[in-house]
Protein backbone atom coordinates (compact mmCIF):
# COMPACT_ATOMS: atom_id res chain seq x y z
CA UNK A 1 0.00 0.00 0.00
CA UNK A 2 1.49 3.40 -0.95
CA UNK A 3 2.22 5.90 1.82
CA UNK A 4 -0.18 8.84 2.13
CA UNK A 5 1.22 12.12 0.79
CA UNK A 6 2.96 14.35 3.29
CA UNK A 7 0.70 17.28 4.18
CA UNK A 8 2.79 20.41 3.67
CA UNK A 9 2.85 23.68 1.75
CA UNK A 10 4.72 27.03 1.94
CA UNK A 11 3.96 28.80 5.21
CA UNK A 12 2.53 25.71 6.92
CA UNK A 13 2.74 25.28 10.70
CA UNK A 14 3.81 21.75 11.59
CA UNK A 15 4.04 19.62 14.72
CA UNK A 16 6.72 17.02 13.91
CA UNK A 17 7.65 14.05 16.07
CA UNK A 18 9.37 10.69 16.00
CA UNK A 19 10.48 7.94 18.35
CA UNK A 20 13.52 5.66 18.55
CA UNK A 21 13.32 1.97 17.84
CA UNK A 22 12.44 -0.03 20.97
CA UNK A 23 15.94 -1.19 21.96
CA UNK A 24 17.77 2.16 21.93
CA UNK A 25 17.32 5.74 23.10
CA UNK A 26 17.80 8.77 20.89
CA UNK A 27 19.47 10.98 23.46
CA UNK A 28 21.78 9.08 25.79
CA UNK A 29 24.16 11.92 26.69
CA UNK A 30 24.21 15.71 26.69
CA UNK A 31 26.49 15.53 23.66
CA UNK A 32 23.73 13.99 21.58
CA UNK A 33 21.20 16.58 22.72
CA UNK A 34 23.58 19.37 21.77
CA UNK A 35 24.29 17.70 18.44
CA UNK A 36 20.59 17.43 17.59
CA UNK A 37 20.04 21.08 18.54
CA UNK A 38 22.99 22.08 16.37
CA UNK A 39 21.36 20.25 13.46
CA UNK A 40 18.07 22.07 14.18
CA UNK A 41 19.91 25.35 13.68
CA UNK A 42 20.68 24.30 10.10
CA UNK A 43 17.08 23.68 9.03
CA UNK A 44 16.32 27.29 8.15
CA UNK A 45 19.44 28.17 6.12
CA UNK A 46 19.51 24.79 4.36
CA UNK A 47 15.82 24.16 3.73
CA UNK A 48 13.77 27.19 4.72
CA UNK A 49 12.20 25.37 7.68
CA UNK A 50 12.04 27.48 10.84
CA UNK A 51 12.12 25.95 14.32
CA UNK A 52 9.42 27.51 16.52
CA UNK A 53 9.71 25.25 19.60
CA UNK A 54 11.25 21.90 20.55
CA UNK A 55 11.51 19.29 23.27
CA UNK A 56 13.97 16.39 23.31
CA UNK A 57 13.03 13.34 25.37
CA UNK A 58 15.22 10.26 25.91
CA UNK A 59 13.41 8.16 23.30
CA UNK A 60 11.54 10.73 21.17
CA UNK A 61 11.41 14.34 20.10
CA UNK A 62 8.76 16.98 19.39
CA UNK A 63 9.24 19.99 17.11
CA UNK A 64 7.07 22.91 16.12
CA UNK A 65 8.19 24.01 12.67
CA UNK A 66 7.20 26.60 10.12
CA UNK A 67 7.67 25.21 6.64
CA UNK A 68 8.44 28.45 4.82
CA UNK A 69 8.78 26.81 1.41
CA UNK A 70 6.92 23.52 1.77
CA UNK A 71 10.12 21.50 2.15
CA UNK A 72 9.27 19.65 5.35
CA UNK A 73 10.00 16.14 4.07
CA UNK A 74 13.50 16.80 2.79
CA UNK A 75 14.40 18.89 5.86
CA UNK A 76 13.33 16.37 8.51
CA UNK A 77 14.71 13.45 6.49
CA UNK A 78 18.10 15.21 6.47
CA UNK A 79 17.85 15.99 10.20
CA UNK A 80 17.16 12.37 11.13
CA UNK A 81 19.72 10.94 8.72
CA UNK A 82 22.49 13.22 9.94
CA UNK A 83 21.71 12.60 13.59
CA UNK A 84 21.40 8.82 13.13
CA UNK A 85 24.70 8.58 11.29
CA UNK A 86 26.57 10.52 13.96
CA UNK A 87 24.94 8.65 16.86
CA UNK A 88 25.56 5.25 15.26
CA UNK A 89 29.22 6.02 14.61
CA UNK A 90 29.67 7.19 18.20
CA UNK A 91 27.94 4.13 19.67
CA UNK A 92 29.26 1.55 17.19
CA UNK A 93 25.75 0.70 15.99
CA UNK A 94 24.34 -0.09 12.56
CA UNK A 95 20.86 0.15 11.14
CA UNK A 96 18.03 2.63 11.67
CA UNK A 97 17.85 4.62 14.89
CA UNK A 98 14.24 5.73 14.44
CA UNK A 99 11.24 3.41 14.71
CA UNK A 100 9.56 4.66 11.54
CA UNK A 101 9.33 7.69 9.29
CA UNK A 102 8.57 10.89 11.14
CA UNK A 103 5.02 12.00 11.86
CA UNK A 104 3.65 15.46 11.21
CA UNK A 105 0.47 17.28 12.10
CA UNK A 106 -0.33 20.19 9.82
CA UNK A 107 -1.77 22.70 12.32
CA UNK A 108 -4.22 25.14 10.78
CA UNK A 109 -6.22 25.79 13.95
CA UNK A 110 -4.90 28.76 15.92
CA UNK A 111 -6.05 27.44 19.29
CA UNK A 112 -4.12 24.20 18.74
CA UNK A 113 -1.01 26.09 17.65
CA UNK A 114 -1.10 28.26 20.78
CA UNK A 115 -1.57 25.24 23.04
CA UNK A 116 1.27 23.17 21.56
CA UNK A 117 4.22 24.90 23.30
CA UNK A 118 2.75 23.97 26.70
CA UNK A 119 2.16 20.42 25.49
CA UNK A 120 5.73 20.09 24.25
CA UNK A 121 7.36 21.64 27.29
CA UNK A 122 5.30 19.57 29.76
CA UNK A 123 6.46 16.27 28.26
CA UNK A 124 9.35 15.91 30.77
CA UNK A 125 6.91 16.56 33.64
CA UNK A 126 4.43 14.01 32.32
CA UNK A 127 7.28 11.47 32.06
CA UNK A 128 8.34 12.30 35.65
CA UNK A 129 11.81 13.35 34.60
CA UNK A 130 11.37 16.71 36.38
CA UNK A 131 8.70 18.39 38.46
CA UNK A 132 8.59 21.59 36.37
CA UNK A 133 9.80 22.57 32.87
CA UNK A 134 12.14 25.10 34.51
CA UNK A 135 14.24 22.14 35.61
CA UNK A 136 14.60 20.62 32.14
CA UNK A 137 17.50 21.58 29.89
CA UNK A 138 16.53 20.17 26.51
CA UNK A 139 13.55 22.19 25.36
CA UNK A 140 12.70 25.70 24.23
CA UNK A 141 10.83 26.38 27.50
CA UNK A 142 13.56 28.74 28.85
CA UNK A 143 13.13 30.96 25.79
CA UNK A 144 9.34 31.05 26.13
CA UNK A 145 9.56 31.62 29.88
CA UNK A 146 12.04 34.49 29.38
CA UNK A 147 14.74 32.92 31.54
CA UNK A 148 17.21 32.39 28.71
CA UNK A 149 17.87 34.47 25.58
CA UNK A 150 16.64 32.76 22.41
CA UNK A 151 19.23 31.25 20.10
CA UNK A 152 19.47 33.21 16.88
CA UNK A 153 17.90 30.42 14.84
CA UNK A 154 14.78 29.86 17.00
CA UNK A 155 11.70 31.49 15.42
CA UNK A 156 9.70 31.74 18.63
CA UNK A 157 8.82 35.42 18.44
CA UNK A 158 5.46 35.32 16.64
CA UNK A 159 3.97 32.47 18.66
CA UNK A 160 5.34 33.84 21.92
CA UNK A 161 3.73 37.19 21.15
CA UNK A 162 0.38 35.44 20.59
CA UNK A 163 0.74 33.92 24.06
CA UNK A 164 1.31 37.35 25.62
CA UNK A 165 5.09 37.24 25.82
CA UNK A 166 7.02 35.37 28.54
CA UNK A 167 4.64 36.51 31.29
CA UNK A 168 1.60 35.38 29.33
CA UNK A 169 3.22 32.06 28.51
CA UNK A 170 4.15 31.42 32.16
CA UNK A 171 0.60 32.20 33.28
CA UNK A 172 -0.84 29.96 30.57
CA UNK A 173 1.54 27.12 31.50
CA UNK A 174 0.62 27.41 35.18
CA UNK A 175 -3.09 27.20 34.34
CA UNK A 176 -2.49 24.09 32.22
CA UNK A 177 -0.41 22.45 34.96
CA UNK A 178 -3.12 23.11 37.56
CA UNK A 179 -5.82 21.77 35.25
CA UNK A 180 -7.68 25.07 35.02
CA UNK A 181 -6.99 25.44 31.30
CA UNK A 182 -7.90 22.51 29.09
CA UNK A 183 -6.53 21.42 25.75
CA UNK A 184 -8.63 22.16 22.66
CA UNK A 185 -11.43 19.70 21.98
CA UNK A 186 -10.14 16.49 20.45
CA UNK A 187 -6.51 17.30 21.29
CA UNK A 188 -5.79 14.11 23.27
CA UNK A 189 -7.23 11.84 20.59
CA UNK A 190 -5.14 13.42 17.85
CA UNK A 191 -1.99 13.27 19.98
CA UNK A 192 -2.51 9.53 20.46
CA UNK A 193 -3.28 8.80 16.79
CA UNK A 194 -0.67 6.85 14.86
CA UNK A 195 -1.28 8.49 11.49
CA UNK A 196 2.00 9.76 10.04
CA UNK A 197 0.51 12.90 8.46
CA UNK A 198 -2.60 14.60 9.87
CA UNK A 199 -4.38 17.89 9.21
CA UNK A 200 -5.77 19.90 12.14
CA UNK A 201 -8.29 22.63 11.36
CA UNK A 202 -8.40 24.82 8.28
CA UNK A 203 -9.90 24.05 4.92
CA UNK A 204 -8.88 21.79 2.10
CA UNK A 205 -6.04 23.84 0.66
CA UNK A 206 -4.13 21.58 -1.73
CA UNK A 207 -0.58 20.58 -0.94
CA UNK A 208 1.78 22.54 -3.15
CA UNK A 209 5.14 21.29 -4.27
CA UNK A 210 8.04 23.68 -3.74
CA UNK A 211 10.79 24.01 -6.31
CA UNK A 212 13.98 26.04 -5.85
CA UNK A 213 14.05 29.50 -7.35
CA UNK A 214 16.57 30.32 -10.02
CA UNK A 215 19.47 32.45 -8.82
CA UNK A 216 18.46 35.36 -11.05
CA UNK A 217 14.91 35.28 -9.72
CA UNK A 218 16.09 35.09 -6.10
CA UNK A 219 18.38 38.09 -6.57
CA UNK A 220 15.64 40.02 -8.33
CA UNK A 221 13.36 39.42 -5.34
CA UNK A 222 15.99 40.80 -2.95
CA UNK A 223 16.50 43.82 -5.19
CA UNK A 224 12.76 44.53 -5.17
CA UNK A 225 12.45 44.19 -1.38
CA UNK A 226 15.54 46.26 -0.51
CA UNK A 227 15.49 48.79 -3.35
CA UNK A 228 19.10 47.95 -4.22
CA UNK A 229 19.86 46.80 -7.77
CA UNK A 230 21.15 43.30 -8.47
CA UNK A 231 24.35 44.80 -9.87
CA UNK A 232 24.98 46.76 -6.68
CA UNK A 233 24.10 43.76 -4.51
CA UNK A 234 26.79 41.69 -6.21
CA UNK A 235 29.41 44.46 -6.30
CA UNK A 236 32.14 44.01 -3.65
CA UNK A 237 32.63 47.14 -1.54
CA UNK A 238 35.12 46.54 1.23
CA UNK A 239 34.75 48.14 4.64
CA UNK A 240 31.04 48.96 4.28
CA UNK A 241 28.14 47.63 6.33
CA UNK A 242 25.76 46.16 3.76
CA UNK A 243 22.78 44.30 5.25
CA UNK A 244 21.08 44.03 1.85
CA UNK A 245 24.08 42.03 0.63
CA UNK A 246 23.89 39.73 3.67
CA UNK A 247 20.21 39.21 2.87
CA UNK A 248 20.95 38.41 -0.77
CA UNK A 249 23.51 35.77 0.18
CA UNK A 250 21.17 34.20 2.75
CA UNK A 251 18.23 34.21 0.32
CA UNK A 252 20.27 32.49 -2.38
CA UNK A 253 21.09 29.78 0.17
CA UNK A 254 17.49 29.42 1.35
CA UNK A 255 15.40 29.96 -1.78
CA UNK A 256 17.73 28.85 -4.57
CA UNK A 257 19.67 26.18 -2.68
CA UNK A 258 22.99 27.69 -3.77
CA UNK A 259 26.15 26.56 -1.99
CA UNK A 260 28.42 29.00 -0.17
CA UNK A 261 31.05 28.40 -2.85
CA UNK A 262 28.62 29.30 -5.63
CA UNK A 263 27.39 32.38 -3.74
CA UNK A 264 31.00 33.49 -3.24
CA UNK A 265 31.53 33.29 -7.01
CA UNK A 266 28.46 35.43 -7.67
CA UNK A 267 29.50 38.09 -5.15
CA UNK A 268 33.23 38.13 -5.83
CA UNK A 269 34.22 36.99 -2.36
CA UNK A 270 35.14 33.83 -0.42
CA UNK A 271 32.97 31.09 1.17
CA UNK A 272 33.97 32.10 4.75
CA UNK A 273 32.78 35.66 4.05
CA UNK A 274 29.49 34.25 2.75
CA UNK A 275 29.09 32.13 5.91
CA UNK A 276 29.68 35.23 8.07
CA UNK A 277 27.14 37.24 6.08
CA UNK A 278 24.51 34.52 6.46
CA UNK A 279 25.12 34.40 10.22
CA UNK A 280 24.66 38.18 10.39
CA UNK A 281 21.39 37.89 8.54
CA UNK A 282 20.18 35.08 10.82
CA UNK A 283 21.07 37.10 13.94
CA UNK A 284 19.31 40.18 12.58
CA UNK A 285 22.43 42.35 12.89
CA UNK A 286 20.56 45.17 11.15
CA UNK A 287 17.02 46.23 12.13
CA UNK A 288 15.82 46.10 8.50
CA UNK A 289 16.68 42.42 8.05
CA UNK A 290 13.69 40.72 9.75
CA UNK A 291 11.14 42.74 7.75
CA UNK A 292 12.99 42.16 4.49
CA UNK A 293 13.17 38.42 5.09
CA UNK A 294 9.50 38.22 6.04
CA UNK A 295 8.58 40.07 2.84
CA UNK A 296 10.61 37.60 0.79
CA UNK A 297 9.03 34.60 2.50
CA UNK A 298 5.54 36.03 2.16
CA UNK A 299 6.19 36.46 -1.53
CA UNK A 300 7.05 32.75 -1.80
CA UNK A 301 3.98 31.76 0.21
CA UNK A 302 1.50 33.85 -1.79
Amino acid sequence: MPRPPRLDYPGAHQHVFNRSRSDVDLFVTDVECLEFIDLLSELSPRFGVGVVAFCLMPNHYHLLLRSHRGTLSVAVAWLQSEFSGRANRRRGLVGPLFRTRFGNRLVEDEAWWRFLPAYLHLNPVKARLVTHPDRYLWSSHPTYAGTHPPPEWLEAGALLAELGGPAGYRAHLAEVMMGREQAPEGFAAVMEARSSSTRIGGGEEPVRDWKPLGEEEALAQVAKVTGVSVEELCLPQRGQRRPERWLAMAWLREAAGSSNTRIAQLFGTSPPVVATAIRRQRRGDDPALPAWLEALREGVTS
